[in-house]
């Protein structure tokens, strides 16, 4: 073989490789654009399953939303009673009574069927029975809701029951 072939091989053997890398590169970005639609497809479908989730969620946030009371017997004053407010943008404030003076709780919820969950973002307690509480529930029986959760000032899971305000 002399030099002359030796060249036109080595350039064959070049072309043939760069037509390789070519057709790969053509056949990664074909992929690529088949995941992005793909993708987009996945996403469209999950805003969409979010909106009807957001949709039922607030039907069933809407018949639980607005204040609730917590009263440990009919002698206290109105100032004097744990008051739940629940927020048609699952937020919740509840104002407990700490025996000595009153204390407020806020935070997000969610519902899942007969049982709200609430976690708690901000407090402005401390030092009183229930400041270290992180997250609690009620569960919703014949138009009221009872306290699931650590004790918090006088609000305890054995006895708690929140009545709609009327």
């Amino acid at each position: 073989m002399n030099k002359s072939q030796v060249k036109w091989i080595v350039m064959f053997v070049a072309v043939v490789v760069m037509a390789v890398f070519f057709m790969a590169g053509c056949t990664t970005n074909t992929i690529l654009e088949q995941n992005n639609n793909t993708d987009r497809t996945n996403s469209q479908q999950n805003n969409t399953d979010q909106n009807n989730q957001n949709n039922q969620d607030n039907d069933t946030v809407k018949d639980v939303t607005g204040r609730w009371i917590f009263r440990e017997n009919d002698s206290a004053k109105l100032e004097h009673y744990n008051v739940l407010i629940l927020k048609e943008d699952m937020t919740f404030e509840l104002v407990v009574n700490l025996y000595e003076g009153m204390g407020n709780i806020n935070g997000t919820y969610s519902r899942n069927g007969d049982k709200i969950e609430c976690k708690v973002s901000s407090r402005d307690f401390y030092g009183f029975l229930g400041d270290e509480v992180e997250q609690f529930a009620f569960v919703i029986t014949e138009g009221a809701l009872n306290y699931q959760g650590d004790t918090i000032g006088m609000i305890g899971e054995s006895f708690a029951v929140f009545e709609r305000e009327k």
